[in-house]
């Protein structure tokens, strides 16, 4: 219901069909477990490159890692793949969706 919502209050009813359709082909790469999703993580422009994204990412790691929980997450920046292989994440599937979404896994063994 939240996702109707916010598909109804920013992108419009036009584009319904094409965000749910894209939202499938999302979650189809993902595996039916527990899993600890990051959905967004960010630093305000002026702060960046000071090391507080690594820290945000580590501390989402390291709480995954204590309930031996895998982290997914996907990005459409390629600007950010080499930040999350560095930390650790495989670079598992890529989507065509009229612009590349990379899909990430860390899995603890």
């Amino acid at each position: 219901m939240l996702d109707l919502k916010l598909i109804i209050h920013c992108t419009g009813l036009i584009n319904i069909s094409k965000v749910m359709a894209r939202e499938r082909a999302i979650k189809s790469n993902y595996p039916d477990l527990l899993m600890s999703y990051l959905w967004f993580i960010g630093v305000h422009p002026q702060s960046q490159n000071k090391g507080i994204g690594k820290i945000l990412l580590e501390e989402v790691i390291e709480d995954s890692r204590k309930i031996n929980r895998p982290v997914y997450l996907e990005t459409s920046s390629e600007k950010n793949v080499s930040w999350y292989l560095k930390s650790g994440f495989e670079l598992y599937h890529e989507l065509d969706l009229g612009y590349n979404l990379f899909m990430f896994r860390k899995e603890f063994k």
